[in-house]
């Protein structure tokens, strides 16, 4: 059973294989008829035993089960022949080279904020894997603006709705300047001025920042709530003597 840190809680654990198939990937003689798989750019390419003929080569991707979160992932790796069983094997054995998707790093999930909010999220910090900065930061912006949306305010620019997170206590002081950082990397590509380059670390500052205002919308209070629930449950038991 592979071992390998899990895409999404990224604890370094065994993964469970519980789905298998395996596809030919032959060369000249490639069957006109079948769809050829197409490689993911975003995955790095399996290296492949030069013993085997060209036209032999097969691989078998699996479904995996984390053990610790039970989030599933796809290994990837080179089988010998074209069969499942086989395929199930190779995918089973420790030492076999894997490719995985997604991995660590690659996505991200923000599962306290509200899920339109969340995916959007996600897919911002996807864009920032891939290297998409400028999708990466117009996503990350929108993200912005609905959390303000989703906190009842709905009039106003971005500038103003900012400053209304501020006001109403959801966001504090500082909090609200790293939004505003956001705003203003944002605002040329919003009004579809594209001519000043984007950077990697450009991105990246913008994604961690938005799951920094995130955090302090949803997930502290969270957090809270639940501290609080439990603290005056336990009062009340301690009051009835149960």
């Amino acid at each position: 059973m592979p071992t390998t840190i899990c895409w999404n809680c990224e604890a370094l654990t065994q993964h469970e294989l519980v789905n298998v198939n395996a596809v030919s990937v032959a060369g000249p003689q490639h069957d006109s008829r079948l769809a050829r798989p197409q490689h993911d750019s975003r995955l790095a390419r399996p290296r492949y035993d030069s013993s085997i003929s060209r036209t032999d080569r097969y691989i078998a991707y699996g479904a995996f089960k984390c053990h610790a979160c039970q989030s599933l992932a796809i290994g990837i790796a080179e089988s010998p022949n074209g069969s499942s069983a086989t395929g199930r094997s190779v995918l089973e054995r420790a030492d076999t080279s894997f490719v995985w998707a997604p991995t660590a790093g690659q996505t991200k999930p923000y599962p306290h904020a509200p899920s339109h909010i969340g995916d959007a999220a996600t897919e911002g910090y996807e864009c920032l894997a891939r290297n998409h900065y400028r999708a990466a930061i117009m996503l990350t912006r929108a993200v912005i603006e609905a959390t303000a949306k989703h906190k009842g305010i709905a009039n106003g620019n971005l500038f103003q709705k900012i400053d209304a997170l501020r006001d109403i206590g959801v966001i504090r002081a500082h909090i609200c300047d790293g939004a505003h950082g956001i705003r203003k990397l944002g605002n040329d590509m919003a009004h579809g001025d594209f001519t000043d380059p984007i950077t990697k670390e450009d991105a990246t500052a913008a994604i961690t920042m938005m799951g920094v205002i995130l955090d302090e919308v949803y997930t502290a209070h969270s957090i809270i709530s639940t501290v609080t629930a439990s603290a005056d449950q336990r009062k009340q038991v301690l009051h009835t003597g149960g």
